[in-house]
């Protein structure tokens, strides 16, 4: 099943007195638990492409679709409410808020969707044991170490059960073993949740988890690869 489909995307900035093109005629199908890499040197259109798909951006031409529902002009709002209630979010600087502590962070997204206090502490709970910081909830970002934050990030991009999750360079600020050790969570629990993944990545490591990688090159996709190798299949 077609999760999102990016039908002929092209997305320009202003640079001083021209206009820049970062994205060419961009055609996208994510199918609906699958696990994608996006690869290609930096300047080449990742970010503004994962801003697109996660609904943080519009593109200047061509169409979204979400389930075959077109989103070209949907209000701000309305993409807004889509956003915060299907999709998560692993940044490579995680992002967390610092004043909060790592259940707080965790349970953030679920308080911006209503859902009960004893809703929150139940999924908190739970994904906290499932990443492994059952113990550290209480402790604010600052006394966690990068792959703690990590996982208290990943945790937070699952806790609301999204649809799609958008990670943008999530191994960048780890070492090799934490690297591999994070990614290799992602991918275990977006599978459980059925949480289709795209993440934009330089770190070649990470093809072996991937269902398929697309490259960008310039603005354009210019190929893709929709047979992975066995070793993907490898757990570390």
């Amino acid at each position: 099943m077609t999760l999102m489909t990016v039908d002929r995307v092209s997305k320009s900035y202003r640079a001083g007195e021209t206009d820049q093109t970062v994205l060419s005629g961009v055609d996208l199908s994510l199918q609906a638990g699958e696990f994608v890499g996006l690869v290609g040197p930096s300047g080449c259109g990742k970010t503004t492409l994962l801003n697109i798909c996660g609904l943080i951006d519009q593109p200047d031409r061509g169409r979204l679709y979400w389930h075959d529902r077109a989103l070209t002009g949907l209000s701000g709002a309305a993409l807004t409410d889509l956003r915060r209630r299907t999709v998560g979010f692993v940044f490579q600087e995680f992002n967390l808020i610092p004043v909060m502590s790592a259940r707080d962070n965790i349970a953030y997204p679920l308080m911006l969707l209503g859902l009960s206090r004893k809703e929150q502490a139940e999924r908190v709970a739970a994904l906290a044991n499932a990443v492994g910081i059952g113990s550290l909830l209480d402790k604010r970002p600052a006394h966690l170490s990068g792959g703690q934050r990590q996982r208290v990030a990943i945790a937070r991009a699952l806790a609301k059960r999204p649809e799609l999750i958008i990670a943008d360079e999530p191994t960048a600020s780890l070492d090799e073993e934490t690297a591999l050790t994070v990614v290799d969570l992602l991918r275990t629990l977006s599978r459980e949740f059925n949480s289709t993944v795209l993440v934009a990545t330089h770190d070649t490591r990470l093809s072996r988890w991937c269902d398929r990688l697309i490259r960008l090159h310039r603005g354009r996709l210019q190929n893709e690869n929709r047979s992975p190798a066995p070793v993907r299949e490898e757990r570390v």
